[in-house]
């Protein structure tokens, strides 16, 4: 396997032709960086690895938090597309569908039209078989779609006769492979090679003295790349840096959550109650990630949580909600998933009276479980009143709980409270949850 380089040249340069403050960058968001005309930075992510993952119920990793970090320096929320293929990913970011794409195995040098950023870190990878025996030039040899350029690529099938190319999401597949071909290994990251050892018993791992620097990519029509070059290198260069880097490459804790999350076993699991979660969803015509977000969002999965309201388990019922609905306010997991589902249910008929569209809906009706139906009424209200649109949640949600809506300034529209938080973090989390089950 000596012969198994992984050859990645990079050239890092810094262009810093002008000089702007970070409160000017945050003000020039859209325009300036020459982002599409949205409240979001687009990313395109491997789910389940090291740098976009499951824990806890909560979305993490080092490209994700990243580009988070960038993204809200820079007045944007970050959306999510999962990495199916650098095919797919280039077209998105050709057509201006996505501004980022961060992978874990970023080598797409080969595709016109696309630029690399300066560098962020530098991988480590492992050669992972089923097999103590020696590998030979005639053996199968599985390698990440995405890791090496077509000319590199070229190089090592001139070596070695049989090299199998795996899109980087089947993490199970390939594992099954290696099972059945002892005579085959692959060439992955260090900490996913990790990962699936502590998943799989006879695991065999080589660590590789070769290391790849990692850069995203943008489109070459963008116009952001020197402010994100720029960002990454005082990120890179910051002294807290390693160990954050550390934190999700050469940790247990990430490896072991890898282990047992997404894709390595092919179910997407969030909790002990998914399959409640889903019967119920399914009746009132919701998505059940969706419910589960709600879920986290409540009460981060433990059913013994209440509130100083008095608000209890998985999805905080109130006790006259549950009186409402026939039961006590003691009562199980499973049938607090119902209340709760219920009480969407009934909040989702008031607002079907509304010419408000099925996504529009959910936000009022999320605003309405967390901060009553009566105050999101009322903030519809005052919305018309001052000439905005009623139902549209963003319109609506500057005027909830405004104490003076009068003074609403139109340049400064947002308007931070437990209810709209509330909203914007279980829909941030339920797309995050649909990239990361690829559903």
């Amino acid at each position: 396997m000596k012969g198994t380089r992984l050859i990645v040249s990079l050239v890092i340069f810094f262009v810093l032709l002008f000089s702007c403050s970070r409160d000017n960058i945050r003000e020039t968001s859209f325009r300036g960086l020459g982002l599409k005309e949205s409240k979001y930075l687009t990313a395109i992510l491997e789910v389940n690895t090291p740098g976009y993952f499951l824990k806890g119920g909560q979305p993490t990793g080092y490209h994700y938090e990243m580009l988070k970090a960038y993204a809200r320096q820079r007045g944007l929320y970050l959306k999510i597309i999962p990495f199916t293929s650098k095919e797919s990913a280039a077209q998105f970011l050709k057509s201006g569908k996505a501004d980022i794409l961060a992978i874990e195995n970023s080598s797409v040098a080969d595709e016109p039209g696309l630029l690399k950023t300066v560098p962020h870190w530098k991988l480590h990878y492992s050669i992972l078989s089923f097999s103590s025996v020696k590998l030979g030039s005639s053996d199968a040899i599985y390698i990440p779609s995405s890791l090496l350029t077509q000319d590199e690529l070229a190089d090592l099938k001139g070596k070695y006769r049989n090299v199998v190319t795996f899109n980087g999401l089947n993490t199970g597949l390939l594992v099954e492979h290696l099972q059945m071909k002892r005579r085959s290994c692959a060439i992955v990251q260090s900490s996913v090679a990790e990962a699936i050892s502590l998943k799989y018993s006879g695991v065999h791992i080589e660590e590789m003295k070769d290391f790849g620097a990692n850069s995203w990519y943008v489109s070459s029509k963008n116009s952001f790349l020197l402010d994100l070059n720029k960002w990454i290198a005082e990120t890179r260069n910051s002294a807290n840096h390693s160990s954050y880097y550390s934190s999700f490459y050469q940790n247990y804790k990430v490896n072991r959550a890898l282990s047992s999350g997404v894709n390595l076993t092919g179910e997407f699991f969030l909790s002990e109650y998914d399959e409640v979660v889903k019967n119920f969803s399914s009746k009132i015509g919701w998505d059940w990630l969706l419910i589960s977000s709600l879920i986290y969002q409540e009460s981060q999965f433990k059913p013994s949580v209440v509130s100083s309201r008095g608000a209890k388990g998985l999805m905080q019922v109130m006790p006259e909600t549950a009186n409402q609905f026939g039961y006590h306010s003691v009562h199980s997991a499973s049938t607090n998933i119902y209340i709760g589902t219920r009480l969407l249910s009934r909040l989702a008929r008031i607002f079907s009276k509304y010419p408000i569209g099925i996504e529009e809906q959910r936000k009022f009706v999320l605003a309405a479980y967390n901060g009553g139906i009566g105050r999101v009424l009322d903030a519809m209200r005052i919305t018309a009143k001052y000439g905005r649109n009623p139902y549209n949640w963003e319109d609506v949600s500057i005027f909830f709980l405004r104490k003076n809506p009068s003074l609403v300034n139109p340049h400064k529209v947002k308007n931070e409270n437990e209810t709209t938080r509330f909203v914007k973090e279980v829909l941030e989390r339920y797309y995050n949850y649909k990239a990361l089950s690829l559903s």
